[in-house]
């Protein structure tokens, strides 16, 4: 089976419930995708990200689509962000917890690569969304820049099967961000 991958990459404020929205019905488990969420900026501390969802429940309940929440860094592994209240790994999996929770509301069924604060190597994290065929999969990052002043949204997807779930991604976390969108873009990573 391919392997389908969109990475995408934030910075500013975006909402869980937004990512969650643009996510394929529990009924479609067509291809894997991987959705990176990276902050390019550092970030003030974390304020709630969970929102009201208005799109209607799952329909299938006795088939949902497995999401794979990957929570970045973790254990010993600090993250990007320096200087920081919080740490990058603690906010990734705050904002990986909370959107387990939309998404199981929803009907699907979320698989967390973490769920603690411990280091998870990264053939543990692929190991883990290999065996859950067909997963979309969405890596959780919040990241720092070389540059200060550098922000804004962009979304990067491997696949060109990937460009229309990163774009609906994209469109819900970017169209209510205050913060530059910068568009999406295919990568190959």
């Amino acid at each position: 089976m391919s392997r389908f991958l969109s990475a995408l990459c934030f910075s500013g404020c975006f909402s869980v419930a937004a990512m969650a929205m643009a996510l394929p019905s529990t009924s479609d488990t067509a291809a894997r995708r991987h959705a990176d969420i990276v902050r390019s900026k550092p970030a003030p501390t974390p304020r709630p990200v969970i929102t009201n969802v208005s799109s209607s429940p799952a329909q299938n309940y006795n088939d949902p689509t497995v999401v794979v929440i990957d929570a970045g860094h973790g254990g010993f592994d600090f993250g990007g962000i320096r200087g920081q209240r919080v740490s990058e790994k603690m906010m990734n999996l705050d904002v990986a917890q909370r959107l387990k929770t939309v998404l199981s509301a929803q009907g699907y069924r979320v698989v967390m690569t973490r769920d603690s604060d411990v280091f998870i190597p990264l053939g543990t994290r692929v190991a883990i969304a290999n065996s859950n065929p067909n997963a979309i999969f969405v890596c959780i990052h919040f990241n720092s820049a070389r540059r200060w002043g550098a922000n804004g949204i962009e979304t990067y997807f491997y696949s060109r099967d990937s460009l229309p779930l990163a774009s609906a991604i994209h469109y819900y976390v970017a169209g209510g961000a205050p913060t530059p969108n910068r568009g999406v873009r295919r990568r190959g990573y």
